[in-house]
């Protein structure tokens, strides 16, 4: 399974991800090679005694980007970038901003995920004008919270006592029978 992605991830902090492995790997740390074992396409099967001095920086960094789910530097960075358009878009919806969310929607591609998460918050907060900008680029108000276990964004505007997300959402095609999640 791959790691998740923060929301405020950066370059900056998976190199320095990157180089705390590298390190582990030159004080022949097992955890550490058996990452290289897993996410390394040419260093399967490294040696414990000589590992540390055959890999470097690079290395380390392609064991860090496919950990993340990717296969280059160049597309988690793609990843991060998009990510942190994705929060600027929320800080956006959160300070009722909504003239300059809607301009970072038409400026910036968006994943179907970020855009139910941004979806959510919208409903949550009442901001319509940049829900209907969101649903217009794929956001779906039946699609669940993104980032774990928490179900349907419906849920979110009924977290967040907000009647008129909720009407909205509904209003958008939000199923409203939600099935009962198995939590065992």
């Amino acid at each position: 399974m791959s790691k998740r992605l923060l929301s405020r991830s950066n370059l900056d902090q998976l190199r320095n991800q990157a180089k705390d492995l590298l390190k582990s790997c030159r004080k022949s740390s097992s955890d550490a090679i058996g990452r290289f074992r897993t996410s390394h396409p040419s260093l399967t099967d490294p040696d414990p005694e000589t590992f540390g001095d055959r890999v470097g920086l690079q290395d380390a960094q392609l064991v860090t980007v496919r950990e993340y789910g990717f296969q280059s530097w160049r597309a988690l960075g793609a990843r991060v970038a998009e990510t942190e358009h994705r929060q600027v878009l929320i800080d956006h919806i959160h300070a009722n901003r909504q003239q300059e969310a809607i301009d970072v929607l038409r400026t910036h591609g968006f994943i179907e995920e970020d855009l139910t998460l941004a979806l959510a918050r919208a409903a949550c907060y009442s901001r319509f004008e940049v829900a209907d900008a969101l649903i217009e680029r794929g956001a779906d108000p039946s699609g669940d919270y993104p980032g774990g276990n928490f179900g349907p964004i419906l849920l979110a505007a009924c977290e967040f006592l907000n009647p008129d997300g909720i009407r909205y959402l509904v209003e958008q095609g939000a199923r409203v029978n939600i099935p009962e999640r198995d939590t065992a």
